[in-house]
Protein backbone atom coordinates (compact mmCIF):
# COMPACT_ATOMS: atom_id res chain seq x y z
CA UNK A 1 0.00 0.00 0.00
CA UNK A 2 1.24 3.50 -0.81
CA UNK A 3 1.97 6.17 1.75
CA UNK A 4 -1.31 8.01 2.23
CA UNK A 5 0.21 11.11 3.82
CA UNK A 6 1.75 13.67 1.47
CA UNK A 7 5.44 14.36 2.14
CA UNK A 8 5.58 17.50 -0.02
CA UNK A 9 7.66 20.35 1.40
CA UNK A 10 6.87 23.81 0.04
CA UNK A 11 9.31 26.72 0.39
CA UNK A 12 9.78 30.13 -1.17
CA UNK A 13 13.02 31.02 -2.94
CA UNK A 14 15.81 31.61 -0.43
CA UNK A 15 14.02 30.00 2.51
CA UNK A 16 16.05 27.42 4.38
CA UNK A 17 14.53 24.03 5.15
CA UNK A 18 15.82 21.70 7.87
CA UNK A 19 15.37 17.97 7.26
CA UNK A 20 15.92 15.22 9.80
CA UNK A 21 16.47 12.11 7.72
CA UNK A 22 16.18 8.85 9.66
CA UNK A 23 16.78 5.22 8.80
CA UNK A 24 14.31 3.21 10.86
CA UNK A 25 15.55 -0.10 9.50
CA UNK A 26 17.87 -1.97 11.83
CA UNK A 27 19.75 -4.15 9.35
CA UNK A 28 20.20 -2.22 6.09
CA UNK A 29 22.09 0.82 4.87
CA UNK A 30 20.33 3.32 2.62
CA UNK A 31 21.67 6.23 0.63
CA UNK A 32 19.32 9.18 0.13
CA UNK A 33 20.07 11.81 -2.48
CA UNK A 34 18.64 15.12 -3.69
CA UNK A 35 18.16 16.22 -7.27
CA UNK A 36 19.66 19.61 -8.03
CA UNK A 37 19.84 21.00 -4.49
CA UNK A 38 22.96 20.67 -2.35
CA UNK A 39 22.28 20.12 1.34
CA UNK A 40 24.51 21.03 4.26
CA UNK A 41 24.73 18.22 6.82
CA UNK A 42 24.92 19.93 10.22
CA UNK A 43 24.10 17.07 12.59
CA UNK A 44 24.21 13.34 13.01
CA UNK A 45 22.11 11.29 15.43
CA UNK A 46 20.59 14.49 16.92
CA UNK A 47 24.01 16.05 17.70
CA UNK A 48 25.64 19.01 15.98
CA UNK A 49 28.69 18.11 13.89
CA UNK A 50 31.36 19.72 16.06
CA UNK A 51 34.91 18.68 16.84
CA UNK A 52 36.36 18.42 20.38
CA UNK A 53 37.43 22.08 20.23
CA UNK A 54 34.04 23.20 18.87
CA UNK A 55 35.20 23.36 15.24
CA UNK A 56 32.41 23.22 12.66
CA UNK A 57 32.50 19.80 10.95
CA UNK A 58 29.40 20.32 8.78
CA UNK A 59 29.71 19.55 5.07
CA UNK A 60 27.82 20.06 1.84
CA UNK A 61 26.69 17.07 -0.22
CA UNK A 62 23.86 15.79 -2.37
CA UNK A 63 23.64 12.37 -0.69
CA UNK A 64 23.86 10.78 2.74
CA UNK A 65 24.24 7.12 3.70
CA UNK A 66 22.56 5.94 6.88
CA UNK A 67 22.91 2.69 8.78
CA UNK A 68 20.17 1.20 10.93
CA UNK A 69 18.86 3.65 13.53
CA UNK A 70 21.00 6.55 12.30
CA UNK A 71 19.81 10.04 11.40
CA UNK A 72 21.24 13.20 9.88
CA UNK A 73 20.12 16.82 10.09
CA UNK A 74 20.55 18.66 6.80
CA UNK A 75 19.66 22.17 5.66
CA UNK A 76 19.02 23.27 2.10
CA UNK A 77 18.07 26.65 0.66
CA UNK A 78 15.15 26.71 -1.75
CA UNK A 79 16.46 27.87 -5.13
CA UNK A 80 14.88 30.67 -7.15
CA UNK A 81 12.01 29.62 -9.40
CA UNK A 82 13.33 28.73 -12.85
CA UNK A 83 10.28 30.18 -14.60
CA UNK A 84 9.29 26.84 -16.12
CA UNK A 85 6.84 24.21 -15.07
CA UNK A 86 7.69 21.55 -12.52
CA UNK A 87 7.29 17.85 -13.14
CA UNK A 88 3.69 18.22 -11.97
CA UNK A 89 2.94 20.71 -14.76
CA UNK A 90 2.30 23.58 -12.35
CA UNK A 91 4.25 26.83 -12.10
CA UNK A 92 6.80 25.74 -9.54
CA UNK A 93 9.95 23.68 -9.49
CA UNK A 94 9.90 20.17 -8.08
CA UNK A 95 12.89 18.45 -6.49
CA UNK A 96 13.10 14.98 -5.01
CA UNK A 97 14.77 13.22 -2.11
CA UNK A 98 15.11 9.57 -3.10
CA UNK A 99 17.09 6.44 -2.36
CA UNK A 100 19.87 5.45 -4.70
CA UNK A 101 19.19 1.83 -3.69
CA UNK A 102 17.31 1.17 -6.93
CA UNK A 103 15.62 -1.99 -5.67
CA UNK A 104 13.79 0.20 -3.12
CA UNK A 105 12.18 2.51 -5.67
CA UNK A 106 9.17 0.26 -6.16
CA UNK A 107 6.19 -0.39 -3.95
CA UNK A 108 4.55 -3.66 -4.85
CA UNK A 109 2.71 -3.25 -8.15
CA UNK A 110 3.29 0.53 -8.22
CA UNK A 111 6.28 1.70 -10.22
CA UNK A 112 8.58 4.34 -8.70
CA UNK A 113 6.62 4.54 -5.47
CA UNK A 114 9.14 3.39 -2.88
CA UNK A 115 11.58 5.51 -0.86
CA UNK A 116 11.12 8.84 -2.58
CA UNK A 117 9.60 12.07 -1.32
Amino acid sequence: MSQLVNSLIEANAGERVLLRISNLNVTRFYTLATTGIPMKVIGRDAKLLRGPSGADLSYTTNSVTLGGGESVDAIFAAPAFSGGFGSSGFGYDTYFVYTTNLNCLVNGAEAAAGMAA
